[in-house]
């Protein structure tokens, strides 16, 4: 009867003392929350583990995410990958399909942001600056030099045709000259002086119309299907010219860190709980198993020796 309780007792015990023990090791990984003092004397092994190492813990974090998980070379080749490429531009393709879709147009769509009368105001000032645009243009471009040309050159075919050599007499080189210049001048002045009233409505009418045209008819005409290839390859030129410095500015470590560093005790268990709950549970158990095991080791070597 004894040798019988020995081979019952000696698990069942070895069972509870490996479960309670790996229970109490477990959870001292995260309690006490904080250091619990006896005088000025620190009880040992509090707060947990994990409490009393969190800083520790989130700067190796934050240098595991920046020298080996999130580093430039490992996002460099998961953004350029094959795959990514090929998702990339199925949304370049679904954004220009939704572009030649779209139904609505630009008042429509600066209305719902901004207000009818903030477009309004808008649409008034865009009218000024293409139109003093458009006419700085003119003037630059010398155009009433050219007119003046062309109005001198019909003048003195005309005369020509009907006065003959006396025409000359009229209008030689010099005198031809003259009146360009004159006239190129008047020109400008009447340009720079009445250009903008007469550019005013051709202007404004342009910009009802294109403001007012649903989008996908003002790119119909546009060769959009051509434009894929060209902005997958400014995607991957930004990807290797700007990622490097893009990650050393948002700086993904640090962040992680500090969010770490920010967190409670409390909060950090139930981070951990969250991911590795079962793994704990199994090693508790474990720890029975591994009891129950030596119980019978126990009883064994009793019964032998």
């Amino acid at each position: 009867m004894q040798a019988f309780w020995q081979w019952v007792l000696c698990p069942v015990v070895g069972a509870v003392i490996g479960y309670l023990t790996n229970a109490i090791a477990v959870r001292m990984l995260f309690r006490p929350y904080q250091a619990k003092r006896v005088g000025k004397r620190r009880i040992p092994f509090t707060p947990g583990v994990v409490a009393r190492e969190r800083e520790n813990l989130a700067r190796a974090v934050g240098d595991v995410l920046d020298g080996q998980l999130l580093n430039a070379s490992v996002l460099e080749e998961a953004l350029l990958s094959a795959e990514t490429l090929r998702k990339a531009s199925d949304a370049v393709g679904g954004a220009l399909a939704s572009v030649r879709a779209q139904k609505k147009n630009a008042r429509m769509m600066l209305s719902a942001s901004f207000g009818d009368e903030h477009v309004a105001a808008l649409e008034n000032e865009a009218c000024v600056r293409i139109r003093d645009y458009l006419l700085k243009k003119l003037l630059e471009s010398g155009l009433e030099t050219q007119l003046a040309a062309l109005v001198v050159r019909q003048a003195r075919a005309r005369l020509e045709g009907s006065m003959g050599v006396l025409a000359t007499l009229v209008l030689d080189e010099r005198r031809t000259a003259q009146y360009e210049a004159k006239l190129s001048q008047a020109i400008r002045e009447k340009l720079a002086a009445d250009g903008p009233d007469l550019l005013d409505v051709p202007v404004a009418d342009a910009l009802r119309e294109a403001m007012t045209t649903p989008i996908g008819k003002l790119v119909e005409p546009l060769p959009l299907e051509a434009l894929r290839a060209p902005l997958l390859q400014a995607y991957e030129q930004a990807v290797h010219a700007h990622l490097h410095s893009v990650l050393e500015a948002v700086d993904l470590g640090g962040i992680v860190q500090a969010q770490l560093n920010a967190v409670t005790p409390q909060q950090l268990e139930a981070m951990f709980l969250a991911v590795t709950r079962k793994e704990l549970r199994a090693i508790v158990r474990l720890g029975a198993l591994l009891g129950a095991l030596l119980g019978l080791l126990q009883a064994f070597l009793t019964q032998v020796l």
